[in-house]
């Protein structure tokens, strides 16, 4: 008699070994902790520090009359730095909200400061601008032959002053103030010849 050939044997599953079950829930571990070691604010924020802030009523109210008025021109944003740290916001150091908060063309300090190293800003109207701002002179000429209609301070010694002299103290003679508060000043420059916005 010839031998038979052997039967092929069903294949069986394969259970996972001790140390594969252990390989996977270590595996499982890191992935449910990996957003907490890696981006921890985000914890801090599911336990409730992280929290939205309501922008103040005057600042409603201010990009109300910017973006409600038809005459042409461009918003200034002083003062010339580019985060601030509001009250209203706890403290909080934020990039500044108001070149996203009006429809208007902004002029801001887009200049980034690492340390003591400062990259120039990006908008050329900043860029031409800045040295007038800083230089401690008034600014309305200026800032009208720029195009400027509005300026806005949102921060600053600035908001704790009243009175007459508010437009002077802030180098711009002449200048409406439309709204005074704890919270920000908003100004509208002379009426007169605004070049066109760039």
């Amino acid at each position: 008699a010839r031998p038979q050939p052997a039967r092929p044997q069903p294949a069986r599953p394969r259970t996972a070994g001790p140390q594969t079950a252990g390989a996977a829930a270590t595996l499982g571990v890191l992935v449910l902790l990996a957003p907490v070691l890696l981006l921890p604010g985000l914890a801090w924020g599911a336990a409730g520090r992280l929290q939205a802030a309501q922008y103040p009523a005057d600042w409603l109210r201010a990009r109300q009359i910017i973006d409600g008025d038809r005459r042409p021109g461009s918003v200034l944003l002083l003062p010339w730095a580019q985060y601030r740290r509001y009250g209203w916001n706890h403290g909080e150091a934020v990039f500044d909200p108001w070149p996203r908060l009006v429809a208007r063309s902004m002029i801001w300090n887009d200049a980034l400061q690492v340390g003591s190293l400062v990259v120039a800003p990006e908008s050329p109207q900043a860029r031409r601008l800045g040295p007038v701002i800083t230089s401690g002179q008034p600014l309305t000429a200026a800032l009208r032959a720029a195009g400027v209609r509005y300026v806005v301070v949102d921060a600053g010694p600035l908001l704790t002053e009243r009175g007459p002299r508010l437009a002077a103290l802030a180098g711009l003679p002449g200048a409406q103030v439309l709204i005074a508060s704890g919270d920000l000043i908003l100004y509208r420059l002379p009426n007169g010849h605004n070049p066109p916005e760039r």
